[in-house]
């Protein structure tokens, strides 16, 4: 597949193609404005403490950890989008976007390479644009990249995405697949960001759903349905999700520093509201419903703080989580600096 995307790289574009609204979360990024190729770099550092109940041995689970250390170059045109991005990960680069993108139409766009078919609103959120530390636990399900393609088209108030990649066992049969379809409910785009920062101050409102199926098990397919809604109304945002797993479908996740959540066979939900005080500061609450064997759920508190002329995001988040197995606390403390790069558009 990485092959074909390198030959795509070479079908440039005059026209620079408008792109997602996001904010460049600090002076790490360096964005052209005709559709010269671009570089970035995304720095995530984070102080976590648990007690011994959050991880996977009798210790308690704290210390400084990187959750994306990242470098990335890219081009942003209306004819071609490609990007190439890696991640620092206990000192070895890893790749994660490896994609280009063509149109074959004004509005129809074909992805070939790796990247991450679009499936819950929370899984496509760029890493310097969510509100917690960690994605949600349907959005860390779907927090995957693979190799693949994906069709896309755009209209003036919705859009659709159909992917198709390798999936649970790699190139083999049964590769994974999803279908995924958003609509506007307000005539004005929502940022590609989690909560209100930079929001209008009138009701935006977005419609998303999805269907989609992976192998879980060596001969057998599991799958689900989803839907999402985000709005946001001057300082206010809203957030909800819910999906229906099948039995067959199972996802491992970790968004606890060792205590692993394992998604499917179930209706995950996901509630967030968030209020913007000033241009400074942005707090948030989210509860999540995992429906697993472990019946875990969590209610996380979160706080952001974007001192004035500063390059930086701070961010706080106290969540609490019961379970049958375990019961605990985790608190982390960490900056954002730098962006991800645009979104794709199609």
């Amino acid at each position: 597949m990485l092959p074909l995307t390198l030959l795509l790289l070479g079908l440039g574009g005059d026209e620079r193609a408008p792109v997602p609204a996001s904010e460049p979360l600090g002076g790490l990024l360096r964005a052209s404005e005709d559709g010269r190729p671009e570089f970035g770099v995304l720095l995530r550092p984070f102080y976590t403490f648990a007690p011994e109940e959050a991880g996977a041995v009798s210790e308690p689970t704290s210390g400084n950890v990187f959750e994306d250390l990242d470098l990335w170059f890219g081009q942003w045109t209306r004819a071609l989008a490609w990007k190439i991005g890696a991640d620092f990960e206990d000192g070895e680069l890893v790749l994660e976007d490896a994609f280009a993108r063509v149109r074959l139409r004004d509005e129809v766009g074909l992805t070939v390479g790796q990247f991450k078919p679009r499936v819950v609103r929370s899984g496509s959120i760029g890493d310097d644009a969510l509100l917690f530390r960690e994605r949600t636990f349907l959005g860390a399900a779907f927090d995957v990249r693979d190799d693949g393609f994906e069709l896309a088209t755009l209209g003036e108030r919705w859009s659709a995405a159909f992917a198709l990649v390798d999936g649970a066992n790699g190139s083999s049969s049964d590769h994974f697949w999803s279908l995924r379809g958003e609509l506007e409910l307000y005539e004005s785009d929502l940022f590609e960001r989690e909560g209100a920062r930079g929001a209008e101050n009138f009701l935006v409102a977005r419609l998303g759903a999805a269907t989609f199926a992976d192998v879980a098990q060596s001969a057998s397919d599991g799958g689900g349905l989803a839907l999402d809604l985000a709005l946001t109304y001057g300082p206010y945002s809203i957030h909800t999700e819910w999906a229906h797993l099948q039995d067959l479908f199972a996802r491992p996740i970790d968004v606890f520093d060792g205590h692993v959540v394992t998604v499917g066979d179930g209706d995950p939900f996901t509630f967030t509201f968030g209020r913007t005080y000033g241009p400074e500061f942005e707090a948030a609450v989210r509860f999540e419903r995992a429906e697993d064997a472990d019946d875990t759920t969590a209610t996380r508190f979160g706080l952001t703080w974007v001192p004035p002329g500063s390059v930086a995001r701070f961010v706080g988040e106290f969540g609490t989580v019961e379970a049958e197995s375990r019961d605990f606390t985790i608190l982390s403390v960490g900056l954002v600096l730098g962006a991800e790069g645009p979104g794709r558009e199609l």
